[in-house]
């Protein structure tokens, strides 16, 4: 047995399937920056943005590197959730820039949207300013609303009016123009918002939560006391869903409420996992994830853990944002300490082959206060200002953390029976994606009953869309034949015997279908009789034999006389006769040469009658033809002739 690994380069064959291995990769640039966030592609690839750096690198299916761009965004800030996709598979980007002020002792900021291309290019980059120069912007958090206008939440302070806080929402088409602005008078707290599927927003600010419909106006409100934290909800099927941070706990803790804004599930849920995550994924099927510093945990819509996996203890991973592909595979992005980024393309199970799966426990408290209150909102002028930056690309090296390391088993030499068949297959657990074996047959199992070399290569995908394969070689050869033969199949006399023996096989075990294990037997039953002989091989050899006794002689002895006078004695005319006969006739005559009976069946007897009367008493003479089966076979045919009285 001979095992080869050979790598093919064939990037384009295997890029789109569906197939691939999970890996851990890290990315060797420790300026890549930490605020990191990730993206799908509609080519079932993915997109990596830090916030703190404002690079942008491109990944296929297989995690290459396709691009990499920084962009040099003057006076940029980051902003709280700032980094989202399109529905036209571009990207935007929410920062904050710092702009002139006329107030002295003061500083402005306002909020600035960057819009990108599939392939990363700058499409248009606008600030939302106060012309006034009234207020400043820190801006939180963007969405995309079903028609494809952007929604930004920003906190205001105002310079003119005793630094009162509000928060500001702007909505802004898909070209960048500003559409509308509504600040709403609840105060500066931390905070995000989200477009709901209504058309509307879902404003959250602290432990507060403004609902707006499509035109800004104010819907409900909703104030949780003791959930203070400043990440935005998400929507569900039946609600929408936030995370809370307790004081007395270093635990996050989840709430739902219902499209009107009422505390769902009895009142907050609490995992066992430490750290905060930084905001839900919704899943095709309406799950949600979030990332616990190592863990991924995949939620019901009513918060029950469904799913989860952890990485390795030692490894040094810090998981802090995921995405799922166009079909469905997950895919972490986080930290690798101390200064390096990590991308984890993951199973359905959230695993790789550095994944271990922890124990996620949920608890309900209902501690939560909830009341309602009333808000104020207006509009303000606000003018968009067009900018124009460029951007820089640079190349990434990547590393393998971890992949797997398949391992690939058809079994070593081995001995075919003759007339048998053996499955050949990987005997080891690992799965692969192509199977090609040296008979042509690209099946992960093949029947072969011939000796012979057979091989396989088998193949899988890796982190870089390389096919790697593996070789594996058996040869097969025929094993010892033993000549299991009883013989052709065996007539003997009635209370004769018969002897069957096995050929002479020192090292084989005998299994007769009388039970017997002995190297012979004896018969004297009709039957069929077998035998199987195991070699010491574990080869079957099996033969079968007919057994049949049978009459040795054949004997006919006919009456001299009868009396058919129906006295209930010696009444009929026929033989009498041990054997089997295999054809018989029988004439009987008068004394003038007259046919009186005839039959073709020994059972058959003369009652003395011919044409329904009687006889008159005298001499017949008869003539029997017949041909006895006598030693398992058809006999000579014999003819006898005789007479017989027929009396009253």
């Amino acid at each position: 047995m001979k095992k080869i690994i050979a790598v093919f380069f064939s990037l384009m064959l295997y890029i789109s399937s569906p197939a691939q291995q999970p890996f851990i990769k890290t990315i060797a640039d420790g300026a890549y920056g930490f605020l990191v966030r990730i993206l799908p592609t509609n080519d079932n690839g993915w997109v990596v943005f830090t916030t703190d750096s404002l690079k942008m690198t491109k990944f296929n299916n297989c995690g290459v590197p396709q691009w990499s761009k920084k962009y040099n965004i003057p006076n940029a800030e980051q902003a709280l959730d700032n980094f989202i996709k399109t529905n036209d598979d571009g990207f935007v980007l929410l920062t904050r820039m710092q702009v002139p002020s006329q107030h002295p002792m003061n500083t402005n900021h306002v909020a600035l949207l960057t819009k990108f291309d599939a392939q990363g290019n700058i499409q248009w980059s606008n600030s939302y300013e106060d012309p006034t120069d009234d207020y400043t912007q820190v801006p939180y958090t963007i969405s995309e609303d079903p028609q494809g206008n952007l929604v930004v939440f920003c906190g205001v302070s105002y310079h003119v009016a005793g630094s009162t806080s509000y928060n500001l929402i702007l909505k802004i088409d898909a070209n960048g123009t500003l559409l509308s602005s509504r600040f709403y008078g609840f105060g500066g707290i931390w905070g995000g918002a989200i477009a709901t599927s209504d058309n509307g927003v879902l404003i959250r600010t602290g432990s507060t939560f403004i609902k707006a419909d499509n035109t800004g106006n104010v819907s409900w409100t909703s104030n949780f006391g003791s959930t203070q934290n400043h990440f935005a909800p998400i929507e569900v099927a039946d609600g929408y869903i936030f995370t809370g941070q307790i004081s007395t706990s270093s635990y996050t803790s989840f709430y739902k409420i219902s499209k009107q804004g009422n505390l769902l599930l009895g009142g907050r849920k609490q995992t066992n996992l430490p750290g905060t995550p930084y905001l839900f994924n919704k899943k095709s099927n309406g799950n949600i994830t979030a990332v616990f510093q190592n863990t991924v945990v995949e939620f019901d819509k009513d918060l029950n853990a469904v799913r989860q996996s952890s990485f390795t203890g030692g490894m040094g991973l810090y998981g802090k944002r995921i995405c799922y592909l166009a079909d469905g595979t997950p895919v972490q992005v986080g930290i690798k300490s101390p200064s390096s980024l990590f991308i984890a393309k993951m199973n359905t199970q959230y695993q790789t082959n550095c994944s271990t799966t922890p124990t996620v426990t949920t608890t309900i408290f209902n501690d939560v206060l909830q009341m309602n209150f009333t808000v104020g909102f207006f509009s303000y002028n606000i003018i968009e200002v067009s900018h124009v930056f460029h951007a820089d690309t640079f190349s990434i090296t990547m590393n393998v953390l971890c992949n797997p390391d398949k391992k690939l088993n058809i079994g070593g030499d081995t001995l075919l029976c003759f007339n048998n068949s053996i499955l050949l297959q990987n005997t080891e657990s690992d799965k692969f994606d192509f199977y090609q074996w040296s008979t042509g047959e690209t099946t992960a199992v093949i029947t072969v009953d011939k000796p012979g070399t057979y091989i396989l290569k088998a193949s899988y995908l890796t982190y870089g869309c390389l096919a790697e394969s593996i070789f594996d070689t058996i040869v097969i050869s025929y094993a010892t034949r033993i000549n299991n033969d009883l013989g052709t199949d065996v007539t003997a006399c009635e209370n004769e015997s018969h002897l069957f023996s096995a050929p002479i096989c020192d090292s084989c075990s005998f299994y007769w279908s009388t039970g017997s294990n002995n190297n012979t037997i004896v018969v004297n039953e009709t039957g069929n009789y077998w035998l199987n002989i195991t070699d010491s091989n574990g080869c079957i050899y099996s033969d079968t034999v007919n057994f049949v006794t049978s009459k040795c002689e054949c004997q006919l002895y006919f009456p001299n006389s009868f009396t058919p006078n129906s006295d209930g004695l010696n009444e009929s005319f026929q033989p009498y006769f041990y054997c089997d006969l295999f054809d018989y006739r029988l004439k009987i005559f008068n004394r003038w040469g007259q046919l009186v009976y005839s039959t073709q069946s020994a059972m058959e007897s003369w009652d003395g009658k011919h044409q329904k009367a009687l006889v008159p008493t005298g001499i017949y003479y008869f003539v029997a033809s017949y041909t006895p089966f006598l030693k398992g076979k058809v006999d000579k045919p014999i003819t006898r002739t005789g007479s017989v009285i027929v009396l009253y």
